[in-house]
């Protein structure tokens, strides 16, 4: 087992998934000025490859490529995707993982505008496996601000944040109950060319860590590498 120490930094123990025994301390991403300690309840991240978009087990519809050439959260260069859409407007990138029957959701993917990109916005969909049911919510990745979030079909939608992670990247989270029967959970993203507006044909954007978990808010982030993973509840001592 590999184990981090207490002066690995803490975005790298977050998405690199090295196993850490000891108190995790948050900080605030943009300005690390210290919370304090973090405690949380157990989580499980169900898509199985969190940072992996070029996976099968991504879907991506009218992207003409993924690169892996932007530097991630870690600060580590060339860990992050570049993602390119194509002209014809209907671009989607999602993936998804099982969850318990009518369990509720909270999904998130971290983004960032590329350089050159003609649009500003993305858009974030969370919900049952078909995208019937679920919440959506409009996210503007050169400034940090969001549009409101909207229920689809019969879902509720329950939750919505922008956080900025620095770099120029951002955490869009959105939180719903889809409906009360579905097993399979979804996340998509694409461009967006402003609130409640359509895609924006050769749209451009880093990816960098996807998440979707059991819940009403979000949990720090759960790396995972071809399966889903757990964090175990922490108690402090």
């Amino acid at each position: 087992i590999e184990l981090a120490s207490v002066d690995t930094p803490k975005a790298f123990i977050e998405t690199s998934g090295l196993a850490y025994y000891g108190q995790r301390f948050d900080y605030d991403p943009s300005t690390l000025t210290a919370r304090g300690v973090l405690i949380e309840d157990a989580r499980t991240n169900v898509l199985a490859y969190s940072r992996d978009i070029s996976n099968a087990a991504w879907t991506k519809t009218a992207i003409t490529s993924t690169v892996k050439s932007l530097t991630g959260i870690s600060s580590i260069a060339s860990e992050a995707w570049l993602v390119t859409e194509d002209g014809t407007g209907t671009a989607t990138l999602h993936g998804g993982g099982a969850v318990a029957a009518g369990a509720t959701i909270t999904g998130s993917i971290v983004v960032k505008k590329a350089g050159g990109s003609p649009c500003d916005w993305v858009k974030v969909i969370v919900a049952e496996q078909i995208f019937t049911d679920g919440a959506e919510c409009w996210f503007n990745i050169a400034n940090g601000t969001k549009g409101a979030v909207t229920a689809r079909g019969a879902g509720t939608a329950l939750y919505s944040d922008i956080i900025s992670l620095g770099n120029g990247w951002y955490r869009c989270v959105v939180g719903c109950l889809p409906n009360g029967v579905y097993t399979q959970s979804r996340i998509s993203v694409n461009s967006a060319s402003g609130a409640g507006g359509g895609r924006v044909p050769n749209a451009t954007y880093g990816v960098d860590h996807a998440q979707i978990e059991a819940s009403s808010f979000p949990s720090s982030l759960i790396p995972t590498f071809g399966v889903s993973a757990t964090r175990a509840e922490e108690t402090l001592s």
